[in-house]
């Protein structure tokens, strides 16, 4: 919905972050209203690990949100180039994440669409994140005045909507990002996500309504610790009531796991790593019948009558 640019503050010299709303929205109360609901967000929160909003202001119309600069890449870029990372950075990038999450639900704030997209990695400091994009971020104090999560709308990105999200946006709380996080964990850990179907309709039925659970990360990445194990798992509860209580409580739990430790860059850029093995093979499955099919074909034109 938005184009960043980097930018200079004429006054300060700081760099900064200019997000400016595509103006294709620009005509949407609705967009327009999300987009002020994560400037919102973003000066009432001051956290480390949470994106700063500086100001918000408009040209001829369109509305920008000055934000603080920041310098590395999202962990969907890093994931998407190395496939998965070690169980210490995921921890690791786990616990940024829940140092968010405690001080955006401490304000009445629910996030709703963490992804890897919107979890960025620090330059210089790989494991240390900061959390992006609260536009469809549910506010106690403003829903019901705004009605921008009404009975029926689908806010979230589907791999990581947790069921209640799926089935009534409105009435979330915030144990659909500790759901959203045991996703991100696992994808961390494993390089691919508890949940997925080639069509909206097929991941619903496997989130919202099915009765299977998902491997075990162990399953796919051996080695993991079966505490670790559990906790993921039980992150990925259908019923939001066994989830970990709180993002303060899950991130006991991975403290109990495994301690915090300082991990430098080096460490951390090299445990990042391509997906498993199996991975490969099957992408090479994939493609047989169609090299086969063109095996055929090329065997028949051979061999018709000139």
């Amino acid at each position: 919905m938005a184009v960043v640019y980097e930018a200079e503050d004429l006054v300060s010299g700081d760099r900064v972050a200019i997000k400016a709303l595509r103006q294709r929205f620009v005509s949407s109360p609705q967009a327009v209203a999300r987009f002020h609901r994560e400037a919102a967000v973003g000066q009432r929160l001051r956290h480390p690990n949470v994106v700063t909003c500086l100001g918000v202001s408009s040209d001829a119309g369109s509305p920008y949100l000055v934000m603080e600069c920041l310098a590395g890449e999202s962990l969907r870029a890093r994931l998407r180039r190395e496939g998965q990372c070690s169980v210490e950075v995921a921890v690791a990038v786990t616990r940024g994440v829940l140092d968010a999450l405690a001080a955006t639900h401490a304000e009445g704030i629910v996030h709703r669409d963490l992804k890897p997209d919107n979890v960025y990695l620090v330059e210089g400091d790989p494991y240390r994140v900061k959390v992006l994009d609260f536009g469809v971020s549910k506010l106690a104090v403003h829903d019901d005045q705004t009605k921008l999560s009404r009975e029926g709308d689908l806010l979230g990105s589907p791999g990581y909507m947790s069921p209640e999200q799926w089935l009534n946006a409105a009435s979330v709380d915030a144990r659909c990002d500790l759901w959203a996080v045991g996703v991100l964990l696992y994808e961390m850990l494993t390089g691919r996500l508890p949940y997925d179907a080639p069509s909206r309709v097929e991941l619903f039925v496997e989130i919202a309504r099915g009765v299977t659970r998902p491997e075990p990360p162990s399953a796919r990445t051996p080695g993991i610790d079966p505490a670790l194990d559990a906790l993921v798992l039980r992150c990925l509860e259908r019923d939001a009531t066994r989830r970990p209580e709180s993002a303060t409580a899950m991130r006991d739990a991975l403290d109990g796991i495994m301690p915090e430790t300082v991990i430098t860059r080096e460490v951390a850029e090299r445990s990042f790593r391509p997906p498993p093995r199996v991975e490969r093979r099957r992408r090479w499955w994939m493609v047989l019948p169609v090299a086969l099919a063109i095996a055929v074909t090329l065997a028949i034109l051979a061999s018709a009558p000139r």
